[in-house]
């Protein structure tokens, strides 16, 4: 859980994603951005409320959910898919990649 207003997208979602936990966070471009509906909730910015909620409904789907809306194995699987060593190396490497094609092209 990361209930912040400003957080981008703190690595603790991917970290949780990892493990098979769904997460909660607030609604900031980088909680929105690491939590789907298959892998958590996300709550408004400063709305203690609705945070209370999303932790409680969590926790009822852990314990008493069947089947589980969020399926540590489906979670990990995703998480794997977005967050992985191959995964981040490739999309690191296609980066510099096309940021040195772009540069190349606009230096001749």
């Amino acid at each position: 859980m990361l209930a912040s207003a400003v957080e981008s997208a703190g690595a603790v979602f991917a970290e949780a994603q990892m493990v098979g936990l769904p997460c909660i966070g607030t609604r900031t471009w980088g909680g929105q951005y690491m939590i789907g509906p298959s892998e958590g909730v996300t709550v408004s910015i400063d709305d203690e409320s609705e945070l209370a909620q999303a932790m409680q409904f969590v926790a009822c789907d852990a314990l008493y959910g069947n089947p589980r809306i969020f399926e540590p194995e489906r979670i990990r699987k995703r998480a794997r898919e977005r967050f992985s060593e191959t995964t981040f190396a490739t999309s690191s490497g296609k980066f510099y990649r096309d940021s040195l094609d772009c540069f190349r092209r606009h230096m001749s």
